[in-house]
């Protein structure tokens, strides 16, 4: 079925937002463990956001106490000079998340009512940022929310026009229309955040091609409010909501395209969530084999069965490239390896999850006794067919296996890295690379001691075999952090994404991925491998070309997306039962 829900790219958290819940996240997570951190009101407007900080223990206050300690956070949306001074007299350390944006409208307001200006801000009277903007105005700063507010204004003597930076494009406009007509001498600066601009102008367009619009985000949010104004001037059906048991599904499934935006402190698991709930009620309501399709996959994904059947796809395509005979049992106990070690972490990961992926989070809640049954099953299944293998490959997944379960485990102390003894899951950046390692190490050794087949002019090959299948996993894992970042913050894990940034790590992506097409070919030319290299090349450059058609949404919308990149693993095995055939 086409795919008819537009998702804008613009929807999602702003860049201030983003660093304002940043900022607080790293001082629960790290900075300040064992002190109190507050919130000088509400981060950001959305309830969701607000109810995790307020899990990870960061209290908000509305007053300033006479005595104060810990740290307080300013909210992105910024608070008047007074408050900001008034909290360090009370004994907080205060750390400021104040949008730039919003310091840049604050600056401009500080240098002109200095300078004798009035302040004319347009705006909402009670929004906190236009409260904040008005501290920065003192006497000099007059609020207005229309045009009719304007015309009961006096004249001033000199003034400046400035905009709440979440503030209605067209509304702006055509106020600066009016007023310059009638006092060509006030100063106007369009102040209005340019994620606001693009957003606005993004609903407008995804408005000509839809039948309805859905808005995500909190109810007291401005620049959320007025993406629905927009959409509602559009002249489509426009539904505000928080979240996606707020919307009305027999209503949008019999829409025939939906269109999908939210606010700038909107997270994406939210956006996600109402995609995906949406799809599944088109789906439902189409009552087509594909929604049959659609929930066996969504089963094999999130159980780790897609998962295990790349494993041994990757190993059989590492057989076919070392030109080594491959049974069976050797490409299941791979398999059953990481369905078990897979399954195992997916239990202990469930607090990421529950912003990631909600309904795998339920689904992993829901049947915790039944999977964690089958983990173990899987596992002793695993170990049991490697000692029939023989004692080498025995050896191997035993000690993959002990280093897979100890990954929780409170077992390292590396001085400057670890405080004491730490889990391997603490140290920052490790989760991708163990899983690499483990992945090169299963893919290659395993068939390589299964078949018996071990001699020092094959190291060369083995070197190679093990890169690419190890780059292929670390490519996979760091794909899936990306799109997790928002998560993984939240639940105080520390991956590549967050260590050195999206684009980045998606650059890395890109780059490592080009190096194994090279490596295929180079290796397949000179003979290291068998010229099976050459028909593999192109499982990388599919991925490749996966990445760069992705990299340029801003909004992951969820459940495809991931089971292509799942099924990549696939690819490899496809390819190798193709050469063998036709070899």
């Amino acid at each position: 079925m086409k795919d008819d829900i537009v998702i804008a790219k613009t929807a999602g958290f702003c860049m201030g937002v983003r660093r304002a819940v940043e900022i607080a996240l790293d001082e629960a997570n790290i900075k300040n463990k064992g002190s109190e951190i507050f919130t000088f009101g509400p981060l950001i407007h959305n309830p969701q956001v607000l109810k995790l900080l307020e899990d990870k223990k960061i209290q908000c206050i509305e007053e300033i106490p006479e005595k104060g300690k810990g740290t307080i956070i300013i909210r992105a949306h910024g608070i008047p000079p007074q408050s900001k001074k008034k909290l360090e007299q009370a004994g907080f350390e205060v750390v400021d998340a104040t949008c730039p944006r919003v310091i840049k409208v604050q600056a401009i307001i500080k240098k002109h009512s200095a300078e004798g200006y009035d302040v004319i801000i347009a705006g909402d009277h009670d929004h906190a940022e236009v409260i904040g903007l008005l501290g920065y105005a003192g006497e000099k700063g007059h609020v207005i929310n229309s045009i009719e507010e304007f015309e009961n204004l006096p004249a001033y003597e000199k003034a400046i026009v400035v905009a709440q930076t979440t503030q209605n494009t067209k509304f702006y406009k055509d106020l600066e229309k009016t007023i310059s007509e009638k006092f060509p001498d006030y100063k106007f600066f369009n102040t209005i955040c340019d994620s606001t601009e693009k957003r606005q102008e993004e609903i407008k367009e995804i408005s000509k091609d839809v039948d309805a619009v859905v808005v995500v985000g909190g109810k007291t949010s401005g620049n959320t409010k007025r993406l629905k104004e927009v959409a509602s001037q559009e002249g489509k059906t426009a539904f505000h909501i928080e979240n996606e048991s707020e919307l009305d599904m027999n209503f949008i499934a019999a829409q025939k395209k939906i269109g999908i935006t939210a606010g700038a402190s909107t997270p994406n698991w939210v956006i996600s969530q109402v995609y995906k709930e949406i799809k599944t009620a088109r789906l439902k309501k189409e009552k087509s084999a594909l929604l049959c399709c659609f929930i066996v996959l969504k089963f094999l994904f999130r159980s780790n069965i897609l998962l295990a059947a790349g494993a041994g796809a990757l190993t059989t395509a590492a057989a076919v490239l070392l030109d080594i005979p491959l049974e069976f049992p050797t490409v299941l106990t791979a398999s059953l390896y990481i369905f078990s070690i897979h399954t195992i972490n997916n239990l202990t990961l469930i607090d990421s999850d529950r912003f990631n992926d909600p309904q795998k989070a339920n689904m992993y809640e829901k049947y915790k006794f039944p999977l964690s049954f089958a983990a173990v099953f899987a596992g002793f299944l695993c170990i049991a067919m490697s000692f029939s293998l023989g004692i080498l490959p025995f050896i191997a997944v035993i000690i993959m296996t002990i280093a897979g379960l100890c990954y929780k485990l409170p077992i390292v102390n590396i001085p400057k890295i670890t405080n004491g003894f730490e889990p391997l899951s603490r140290i920052k950046g490790s989760k991708a690379l163990l899983i690499a390692g483990a992945w090169g190490m299963l893919c290659t050794i395993l068939p390589i001691f299964s078949a018996n087949d071990f001699s020092f002019s094959k190291i060369p090959g083995i070197l190679v075999v093990f890169i690419f299948c190890a780059s292929m996993a670390f490519f996979r894992t760091i794909w899936f952090d990306i799109l997790a970042i928002q998560g993984n913050k939240i639940a105080g894990e520390i991956t590549i994404p967050i260590l050195y940034g999206e684009k980045r790590t998606s650059d890395l992506i890109k780059y490592l991925i080009l190096s194994m097409i090279f490596l295929l070919f180079i290796s397949s030319f000179t003979g290291i491998i068998s010229n099976f290299g050459y028909l593999l090349m192109i499982y990388p450059a599919i991925s490749l070309i996966f990445i760069l058609i992705n990299t340029k949404k801003e909004i992951q919308p969820g459940f495809f997306d991931d089971l292509i990149t799942e099924s990549f693993f696939l690819t490899a095995g496809i390819l190798a039962l193709i050469w063998k055939i036709f070899s």
